[in-house]
């Protein structure tokens, strides 16, 4: 093993044993836990009680023939600000506001880079290490949880619909890595873990929707001068804005759940979810996450290398 691959399994190794230690992680996976017994035991029951499904029986009509268990999924998944993929980005931001800016207050940091660690290292272990943590706790407690909701709910899903699961599953991991790294750069950023979070929770609540918006501000103002009515998501330039919130980008994997992707789905979605249209391409929307993980990943590596810690 390199000295690189070495340094930055032992820093990830450190991440992840911190975490193990810390009570943040027992607290907000817990809430995590509740909330999925509560989607599972009391609030699918009151989305599915009017679905006439299971064992291909149903109406065929129906979009979710076979799998209730993927329709309260997206429902859970894709309602505003209070759903499931805002507490697993949430996960994301907080177990890694504090990679950096921890060690930098606390003169921990000293020591790690005066050992044979580079800086690269450095900053590879952290953004590993928090990965690690939060794949493991929301891939496991997902999978968990759809399997045990195959024995509260009538029928069973077919194979498209558990790979559909699945796939949704990768765009949330794929979203809190994203997120991940967000977090990460503003907490090299500053030596405050206060502001790192202030930082991070202010663009993803403001600055990304904002950002993921301006196309359909700039439609909204082209339709009222020319006196137009479109639907305004449909547009290029509004998709093109889209694609740059990656929050919007992590809504476009609930397509996955879909059985059937109507002409209904994007509307569907955006009901669910009216501060944030889903972009309708799924395969960008993940290939955009990947690249915010990669450009503030880079950012985080150029911020430390440049950075003299004092």
């Amino acid at each position: 093993m390199s000295d690189f691959l070495r340094a930055t399994y032992e820093v990830a190794r450190k991440e992840v044993l911190q975490h193990i230690r810390t009570k943040r992680l027992l607290i907000i996976a817990g809430i995590m836990l509740f909330l999925l017994v509560m989607v599972t035991l009391v609030f699918g029951p009151q989305v599915t009680k009017d679905a006439n499904v299971g064992g291909g029986t149903g109406n065929s009509d129906h979009p979710f023939t076979n799998a209730l268990e993927n329709m309260v999924l997206t429902v859970y998944f894709g309602v505003s600000l209070v759903g499931g993929l805002q507490f697993t980005q949430l996960l994301a931001i907080v177990l890694t506001g504090d990679a950096v800016c921890s060690e930098w207050s606390n003169r921990t940091i000293f020591l790690l880079l005066s050992k044979p660690v580079s800086r690269v290292a450095f900053v590879t272990g952290k953004l590993l290490g928090n990965l690690t943590t939060v794949f493991v706790t929301i891939g496991g407690l997902f999978i968990l949880d759809y399997g045990l909701m195959q024995f509260f709910y009538a029928g069973s899903p077919d194979g498209a619909e558990v790979a559909g699961f699945f796939l949704m599953l990768v765009f949330i991991l794929l979203g809190c890595a994203a997120f991940a790294s967000i977090s990460l750069f503003f907490s090299t950023i500053t030596k405050s873990t206060l502001m790192s979070f202030l930082y991070t929770l202010g663009v993803w609540l403001i600055g990304f929707p904002i950002l993921g918006s301006i196309g359909v501000f700039t439609s909204l103002r082209d339709a009222a001068r020319d006196g137009t009515v479109q639907n305004f998501y449909d547009l290029p330039q509004v998709q093109a804005w889209l694609y740059l919130n990656p929050v919007a980008d992590m809504q476009a994997g609930l397509r996955a759940l879909l059985p059937h992707d109507t002409g209904d789905t994007a509307q569907f979605l955006r009901l669910l979810n009216f501060f944030n249209g889903a972009p309708n391409d799924s395969g960008l929307a993940a290939l955009m996450l990947v690249v915010y993980t990669l450009i503030f990943y880079g950012l985080s590596v150029l911020v430390v290398k440049r950075r003299n810690f004092e």
